[in-house]
């Protein structure tokens, strides 16, 4: 349902991109609301290059504060629409990643159709970082949540096989060791010659995969409160690395395929009585969590959709309300310009209609202007300047130095003999 009013732009949405690179690169300037527009009808290949482009410079100029959840919603969309492919998924991804930089962040509507897809195509790796988002925004989308759920688990019956990222592979694969690379280290950023901040927040800082993985699992499943959800939690905080809270928990039930990933992770003595003391239920996780998100879409899905209209024909209107305000400050800027001007021109004409009436004022004021500036000489008295160059040491005799030789002078001064 998205706003038709720009599709009229589509055919120079390349002059539009090359209007707004000029205002982010020479004026420092650039609009949120343009952004937003070209992520409206952004479809091809080099519109939604040019699309990703435009966030990251946005993000760099203080109007960033002024994007809109209609123009992350069109970005998602955009970048996984019938344009797309496989190298937009894995950008859609990186910008997911990189709050920094893009800015870009997941609705409900967004994060269902995002994971939907991507379990449906099989695409493991995939799943699991966006259902990360969902943990790293600590959001609590019941729908998007239970679909991360199964991303996180097929995922991690694969996850030795298949890297995190597509990132991770090309390292591997261009990693030489017979290739010596020497950097020379400079004070610049990210800490300009400080010490920099060793403070670890366990959350945004989260860099490692395993780590944001296991965190990902505690996150969807941690209020729940049945067998698997319970197992599950485990798995996570495991996965995290938190041992000692995962051998905190209450477990009186454990899913014994759950239990033999546990193990793989860390077989401690402890982990492995706490597992023994469970009692083992025997169920396949992969088809109850499909179960769960099968009842769960089933009853919240038209809600969803619902509100998601809402929302199209709110950003549709806010949209609007903006160009409009927009318009009119342009044409406000516009008529104070054309006064101005105006201005200017009946000053030069009034000049000119009466510069023979004004003549004699002019002279008046010229010769003053020339009085005072000849106020600034020096002034025909000035100490040792005065017939200077009439003394008799300037004019030379014949047969006689003008200068007299300083033993002379010391001679005299000395006087006679005594």
């Amino acid at each position: 349902m998205a706003d038709k009013t720009f599709d009229g732009l589509k055919s120079r949405l390349g002059e539009l991109f090359v209007e707004m690179d000029r205002k982010f690169t020479l004026e420092m300037g650039g609009s949120a609301l343009d952004v937003d527009i070209f992520a409206q009808i952004a479809e091809g290949e080099a519109d939604l290059e040019q699309l990703e482009e435009l966030l990251f410079k946005l993000r760099r100029t203080p109007h960033t504060v002024h994007t809109t959840a209609s123009t992350q919603h069109a970005v998602v969309r955009a970048m996984i629409g019938q344009g797309a492919g496989e190298e937009h998924l894995q950008h859609l991804l990186r910008m997911l990643e990189d709050h920094t930089n893009y800015g870009l962040f997941l609705d409900k509507y967004t994060a269902v159709l995002l994971l939907d897809k991507l379990v449906e195509e099989g695409r493991r790796p995939e799943g699991a970082r966006v259902a990360s988002q969902l943990m790293f925004q600590e959001e609590d989308w019941v729908t998007a949540g239970a679909l991360g759920n199964v991303a996180c688990w097929r995922y991690l019956l694969v996850r030795c096989d298949q890297p995190w990222s597509v990132e991770d592979v090309e390292a591997e694969e261009e990693e030489d060791p017979e290739d010596v690379f020497r950097v020379r280290v400079k004070e610049g950023p990210p800490h300009f010659g400080m010490v920099p901040n060793n403070y670890h927040d366990d959350h945004f800082d989260l860099r490692e995969p395993e780590k944001i993985f296991g965190k990902t699992i505690w996150y969807l499943n941690r209020l729940d409160s049945d067998s698997l959800s319970k197992s599950l939690t485990f798995l996570g905080l495991a996965l995290w690395g938190k041992i000692d809270q995962a051998l905190e928990l209450d477990l009186p039930e454990v899913v014994e395929e759950v239990a033999e990933e546990i193990l793989k992770v860390s077989n401690k003595d402890a982990v492995v009585k706490k597992l023994n003391g469970a009692a083992k239920v025997n169920l396949d996780v992969d088809v109850e969590l499909l179960k769960k998100c099968s009842e769960l879409l089933a009853g919240e899905e038209k809600g969803i959709v619902e509100e998601q209209k809402q929302f199209y024909v709110q950003w549709n209107e806010e949209r609007m309300e903006k160009i409009n305000a927009a318009n009119e400050k342009l044409k406000r800027k516009v008529e104070l310009d054309n006064i101005v001007y105006e201005k200017e021109q009946l000053s030069k004409e009034e000049e000119r209609l009466f510069f023979f009436d004004n003549q004699v004022e002019l002279d008046q004021e010229k010769e003053k202007k020339l009085t005072a500036w000849k106020k600034t000489f020096p002034r025909k008295s000035w100490p040792g300047t005065k017939d200077h160059f009439n003394h008799p040491k300037w004019h030379k005799t014949p047969g006689k130095e003008i200068k007299t030789p300083r033993w002379e002078k010391r001679e005299a001064k000395k006087g006679p003999a005594k």
